[in-house]
């Protein structure tokens, strides 16, 4: 396709330019310019440029030769680095200052389920080429990828995006959405806002995963998380949730599967090695209700199960709950909304760089709400593993 840019140079004469050729003449691998700067060609000097008023304050100087010259205003394209977000700048005769993206950000859209594809309108423009994407494809060529679902439509892409070490950006569209909120994205306006900050330049935060080792069943590989799991009570509560309408499931659907957990689970024997944070390792060997081991803050669409969680610490929050009377649990569940429950005695709650997990009889094992493998297993933490777009 042809672009064609009229513009008006200092003597009025009106200029034709073909994008085409100028792509062919200016690309970066034609020219041979110096990474970050804009350097002046062979044969005159460089001079301060006039610039519209959208251009990055990066932007300072531009060379010519003759009537044409070509300069940049950000560092050329680095694979590394998530995004090819370079302008080139083109100089025509006196006066006449062209600026054009001939790379704009290619990013792969993942869609959750029931999620109309309408809504990347919100994030295309002349920057940002969109790719479709079909769940169980694997991920194309990009810079970076949109993903509109909650933790469980990210949860099985985790491996992928890890490998990739591509940008990720959070549209809160699942049914809880704990992660795209701990990272302060909780609405569509913030993740539109985080968008165009990336798109303008902004860099992407590296943030921890966690990673479950299944030991029971070993043709099962280790899997990628990235908000919390659990053991027990927890993930009984998963279960009757992910069994309701998605309508339901969005409006305190675990809330009410743990309600419904709580008057059958019965509490049973767990054994829990954990690698301590600051003192020494610790072992668990009594009857409880339920095991979590957070890398963010909440779960079940606000529940604080580990209010010191921190994506980038290199921790699990562990929260473990002994076994405790139907009457004391139901007294118990409120708190969590708020995080106190921690301080309770039926409560321990610590940090750990690795547990080990076995239970008297197997038990499910979830996180981000989809379910894992089976008792027993190891949970661990890979460090910086994932990288995200966020304010």
């Amino acid at each position: 396709m042809l672009l064609h840019v009229h513009a008006q140079a200092d003597e009025g004469d009106a200029l034709a330019l073909e994008q085409e050729s100028l792509l062919r003449a200016f690309h970066p691998r034609q020219q041979d310019l110096s990474a970050g700067a804009d350097d002046a060609l062979p044969g005159q000097p460089a001079r301060t440029v006039q610039r519209p008023h959208d251009l990055p304050r990066r932007a300072r100087e531009t060379g010519r030769v003759g009537n044409v010259a070509v300069g940049r205003d950000l560092a050329a394209r680095d694979p590394a680095d998530g995004r090819a977000n370079h302008r080139e700048h083109t100089v025509i005769g006196e006066g006449l200052h062209l600026w054009f993206n001939p790379w704009p950000v290619r990013a792969v859209a993942i869609l959750g389920p029931y999620v109309s594809p309408e809504y990347l309108a919100l994030f295309s423009g002349p920057a940002c080429q969109i790719i479709g994407h079909r769940r169980g494809e694997p991920l194309p060529s990009a810079d970076a990828a949109i993903v509109l679902g909650g933790d469980g439509t990210l949860h099985h892409y985790l491996r992928d995006l890890s490998r990739l070490k591509i940008p990720v950006l959070m549209v809160p569209r699942g049914s809880g959405n704990d992660f795209a909120r701990a990272l302060g994205l909780r609405t569509e306006n913030d993740s539109v806002a985080a968008w165009h900050s990336f798109l303008a330049g902004g860099n992407p935060r590296e943030i921890d995963l966690g990673i479950i080792a299944p030991l029971g069943d070993l043709s099962l590989a280790p899997r990628l998380f990235c908000n919390v799991g659990g053991v027990g009570l927890d993930s009984e509560a998963n279960r009757r949730a992910n069994a309701m309408p998605r309508w339901l499931r969005g409006r305190g659907g675990y809330v009410l599967g743990a309600l419904g957990a709580v008057r059958s689970f019965a509490a049973q024997r767990f054994v829990i090695e954990a690698q301590q944070v600051g003192s020494r390792d610790k072992r668990i060997d009594e009857p409880c209700l339920m095991i979590a081991f957070a890398n963010g803050p909440t779960y079940g669409g606000g529940l604080r199960i580990a209010p010191a969680a921190d994506f980038a610490d290199g921790h699990l929050d562990v929260c473990f709950v002994r076994q405790v009377g139907k009457a004391r649990l139901f007294w118990l569940l409120p708190r969590v909304f708020s995080g106190r429950h921690v301080k309770l005695r039926e409560v321990e709650y610590f940090k750990a760089a690795r547990l080990r997990i076995e239970t008297e009889t197997p038990l499910d094992v979830y996180a981000d709400g989809e379910f894992v493998c089976r008792t027993p297993v190891e949970a661990g933490v890979v460090a910086r593993a994932l990288r995200v777009i966020a304010p």
